[in-house]
């Protein structure tokens, strides 16, 4: 029989998942990996932390602003993409994969024609994320 050294008192014996899991905080009170109180979880979308529009329009600037190399203050709600911000269509597949990453979501397929103004492509992501 293998000699193992004594553990600490309230401590699993060094070595082993449950001393990794106690060392990391995931064991429970009773140190054990499985203890129902240690089960991981992924939140649901009312525990996620929200963002409200404000938050996400300056996100959304930020976003538009950085692909099409212009100041975020120049990216208004009534600004429509070829006229006044000069977005051609590899700009707006651009935009799209930005904001993509930056909300964490895909953007759905939308025909570019319909949406002519940066607020109506606003509105479709704040709709994606529900603010």
């Amino acid at each position: 029989m293998a000699a193992y050294p004594m553990p600490q008192a309230g401590r699993p014996p060094p070595g082993t998942l449950a001393s990794v899991a106690h060392r990391e905080g995931v064991a429970g009170p009773s140190g054990r990996v499985g203890d129902r109180t240690t089960r991981l979880r992924r939140p649901g979308r009312s525990e996620r932390s929200r963002m409200d529009r404000e938050q996400a329009l300056a996100t959304f600037r930020d976003c538009v602003a950085e692909v099409l190399d212009i100041e975020p203050s120049e990216v208004v709600l009534t600004a429509r993409w070829r006229e006044d911000l000069d977005a051609d269509s590899l700009a707006v597949v651009e935009i799209t994969l930005a904001l993509n990453d930056a909300f964490s979501f895909k953007f759905p397929e939308v025909d570019p024609e319909q949406i002519k103004t940066v607020g109506q492509a606003f509105d479709l992501v704040c709709g994606l994320l529900g603010v």
